[in-house]
């Protein structure tokens, strides 16, 4: 599962907009896994680098000083970590083999909810545009249409 996290992280870090001191500080910090900074439960950019900054014991001595002197980096990896962290959270359901188990439904709205019950109704109690065709059935004492088809399929049975 690391490997997981640290190919997520390692996505946003090769971004052109962060260093290498910086990418490799994140790395090797706690902060590479998703899953720690979606439980931070941080709700701004400006929150999240205090929280790094309240943290920075857990933090390895030589990423300490990369990581704290650039708070636009840490506020550029927070607003990309948390903006990809649904999918983060889908692909490890899907990987631990929950993917497909409980679909998330998104919440409609009352008037939505309505609309399309509306729409529903209206669409069952109206009459379609084109009737279907009546498909009448063949009784057996009706001719064919193909009597020549007919006479040489008879034909040929007679042989």
């Amino acid at each position: 599962m690391a490997q997981s996290q640290d190919r997520w992280a390692s996505k946003i870090l090769a971004l052109p907009i962060f260093s290498d001191e910086f990418a490799q500080a994140i790395l090797r910090s706690p902060y590479s896994n998703l899953a720690l900074i979606a439980a931070m439960e941080v709700h701004s950019a400006g929150e999240f680098v205090v929280r790094v900054h309240e943290w920075s014991s857990s933090v390895p001595e030589d990423s300490r000083d990369a990581l704290l002197t650039n708070g636009f980096m840490l506020e550029q990896y927070w607003s990309l970590a948390s903006s990809i962290e649904k999918a983060f959270f889908e692909s490890t359901a899907n990987q631990l083999g929950f993917g497909t188990c409980d679909p998330v439904t998104t919440a409609l709205s009352a008037e939505t909810a309505s609309a399309r019950q509306a729409r529903a109704v209206r669409a069952l109690l109206e009459r379609p545009a084109q009737q279907p065709r009546k498909i009448l059935k063949k009784t057996e004492s009706d001719p064919s249409t193909t009597p020549l088809l007919n006479q040489e399929t008879a034909a040929r049975w007679k042989r």
